[in-house]
């Protein structure tokens, strides 16, 4: 099996999360570590930039993205973004994400937009959409 180094992150950063069971009935719970919004966003940013133009790529992670920028506050992800760059294990990669942001996001003509509004399917506003991406990645890197 080959392993994106993109989820070296999702190692140094995140949380225990109580997971409960899927039938309703069921009120076991059991806490699992589960990354961190930022380790994610470093993750799915990383994949697209390895999988763009190939086989393996899939609009439907650079989706992700734009519902992490969008649920996510600015701030939570800067903090938890420095977090991964102090960090030996995930600086290289989350400086590396950092670096990928712009010019997969940062514009209405990148690519990682095309893929979200590709993505987005029928009846989505394709401007709207990349409006929204764009401005919130730009506003990230400002804060980093």
């Amino acid at each position: 099996m080959r392993y994106s180094i993109g989820w070296k992150g999702t190692n140094t950063h995140g949380e225990p999360d109580p997971i409960g069971a899927l039938d309703p009935a069921d009120d076991r719970t059991v806490d699992m570590w589960v990354a961190g919004p930022g380790a994610l966003l470093v993750a799915k940013t990383v994949k697209i930039a390895e999988r763009v133009g190939g086989p393996r790529s899939s609009d439907k992670d650079a989706l992700d993205v734009l519902r992490l920028l969008q649920a996510v506050a600015t701030e939570t992800l800067v903090e938890q973004l420095d977090h991964l760059r102090e960090h030996d294990l995930s600086r290289d990669v989350t400086i590396e994400a950092i670096g990928l942001l712009g010019p997969h996001f940062g514009s209405s003509d990148a690519e990682g937009v095309a893929m979200i509004i590709r993505a987005g399917g029928a009846g989505i506003d394709p401007q709207g959409l990349a409006l929204s991406v764009t401005i919130l990645t730009n506003d990230l890197l400002q804060r980093l």
